[in-house]
């Protein structure tokens, strides 16, 4: 294979994986699969849509510590460092 029809292949794959994500996305979600949609759309640089997940996610005790630290993550990795700093 080609590393150019590599690189196509997994750009589908991207593609799809986001499509699934967003799908679910419109499903009332537990804060499991929230969490899970955020880390698809965080991989995808989708960042304001990961924060909404992660933010639907830190309602689970479990999950909080690890959906905070996305959040601030996100916000970081999209330039907005004092948010960042603001949600660590």
């Amino acid at each position: 294979m080609k590393d150019a029809d590599a690189r196509a292949l997994l750009r589908d794959l991207f593609d799809a994986a986001l499509a699934a994500a967003r799908f679910l996305a419109l499903r009332d979600l537990s804060p499991a699969d929230a969490f899970d949609v955020a880390e698809t759309m965080l991989a995808h640089r989708q960042m304001e849509e990961a924060i909404r997940f992660y933010t639907q996610a830190s309602a689970d005790p479990m999950l909080r510590p690890k959906s905070l630290y996305q959040i601030a993550r996100a916000h970081f990795l999209s330039g907005a460092y004092d948010k960042a700093i603001e949600e660590f």
